[in-house]
C-alpha cells in the first residue's frame, strides 16, 4: 500500500460522529500497523493528531505520545501503544463524557479531509 492509499484508507468513510470516529481510526491503525512502513506510522499519527485538534475531545485524553528511544522501531512502538491507549481512554470514559462525543458531529474540517481524491485514476 502506497503511503497515498494508506492517508485515503485512514480518514476516508468515517462515520459521522466523533465517538465513533476515534474508535474507527484506531481500528484501522491497529488492524494494518504490522504491514505500515515508519512513514505510514508517522502519516497516522500525524492525522490522528489532527483529527484530535480540530474536535473538543475531553483532556483525559492523550494528545501526544512519549518515548524513551532513538530507533525507529521504538518509536513506531510508541506510536502503536499510542493508538491503543486513546481506544481504551475513550471507551472508559465517565458515561457524560461519552454521551458528548457520541453526539457530536465530525468538523467541517475533517470532512474535506476525508473527500481526498486520488491524484490520478488508475487504469485498467
Amino acid at each position: 500500500m502506497t503511503d497515498e492509499e494508506f492517508t485515503r484508507y485512514f480518514v476516508q468513510n468515517l462515520p459521522d460522529k466523533v465517538h465513533s470516529a476515534i474508535i474507527k481510526l484506531c481500528d484501522r491503525f491497529l488492524e494494518k500497523r504490522k504491514s505500515l512502513s515508519y512513514k505510514q506510522h508517522l502519516i497516522a499519527f500525524a492525522s490522528f493528531e489532527q483529527f484530535l485538534r480540530d474536535h473538543t475531545i475531553p483532556y483525559s485524553i492523550p494528545r501526544s505520545f512519549e518515548y524513551s528511544g532513538s530507533s525507529t522501531y521504538q518509536r513506531e512502538e510508541a506510536i502503536v501503544e499510542f493508538f491503543r491507549t486513546i481506544k481504551q481512554t475513550i471507551q472508559s470514559l465517565p458515561w457524560s463524557e461519552q454521551s458528548k462525543l457520541r453526539e457530536q458531529s465530525l468538523s467541517s474540517t475533517w470532512k474535506q479531509k476525508q473527500n481526498l481524491q486520488p491524484k490520478q485514476e488508475l487504469k485498467s
